[in-house]
């Protein structure tokens, strides 16, 4: 693979990533394109960091790969075009784009055809759109977050280490429909809280409080200023075609 310079991202990185292009080039599919992507190529990588690779294959199948380089755990995507772009669509119904990200913000490695810049400036106009859940979806998901929480509390006298898990689940599912009913794209789970404090700090300080002391009333509060809704409500789905 004739990929030029690569980027300096210190040991053990440099050799990981080496290592990792002459892996792609064993492979059975055909590597038509290639992008570094995650912390490492933002420049914001540590010690902890692993190599994300995102890979554009001439095949008409997908695949992930797991493997090790120079003890640097690495993580391959490798996808033909148009099934990357089919991504698109699937990134903005979740309103989470790990897909898009990669390809619009990753270093470009290898790309003799010019695939990855072409996908990278539609990746980015996909991200300018914003999110577009389906509003059916989006009302699931909002009213079984109440119902992890009444399940919650259902358990809460006789198994308070479960209540205190669903209600951390209801929580976090509350946290990713917070940004998708205000328009916004959900962040990596680890800088969920961090967003969320910018425009919903009260809500913020609710949730910090519920891990502190489990109580499950801290926790409904928060899913309420969340979502605008803490139990049970009457609601229904469109008549559905079967």
């Amino acid at each position: 693979m004739d990929h030029g310079p690569l980027p300096e991202l210190g040991a053990p990185f440099d050799e990981a990533l080496a290592s990792a292009l002459e892996y792609l080039d064993g492979l059975p599919e055909t590597v038509i394109g290639v992008w570094l992507a995650g912390s490492l190529s933002r420049g914001e990588g540590d010690a902890n960091s692993d190599l994300d690779l995102y890979v554009l294959v001439d095949a008409s199948h997908r695949r992930r790969l797991s493997r090790r380089f120079n003890d640097v755990p690495t993580e391959i995507f490798l996808n033909p075009p148009h099934r990357a772009r089919q991504y698109f669509d699937e990134d903005r119904a979740l309103g989470r784009r790990p897909s898009l990200d990669m390809m619009a913000y990753g270093l470009i490695l290898f790309d003799p055809r010019g695939a990855c810049a072409t996908i990278a400036d539609e990746a980015r106009a996909a991200i300018d759109l914003g999110p577009n859940p389906d509003p059916v979806v989006l009302e699931t998901r909002r009213y079984l977050a109440t119902d992890k929480l009444d399940n919650a509390g259902d358990v809460a006298h006789r198994d308070p280490v479960t209540a205190r898990l669903l209600a951390s689940a209801a929580i976090h599912e509350a946290l990713l429909l917070a940004f998708l009913h205000r328009g916004r794209w959900a962040p990596r789970d680890k800088d969920l809280l961090p967003e969320l404090r910018s425009f919903e700090p009260r809500a913020a300080s609710l949730i910090g409080r519920f891990h502190d002391t489990g109580d499950l009333d801290t926790a409904a509060a928060a899913v309420e200023a969340l979502i605008g809704r803490r139990t049970f409500y009457e609601w229904e789905t469109p008549p559905e075609a079967v």
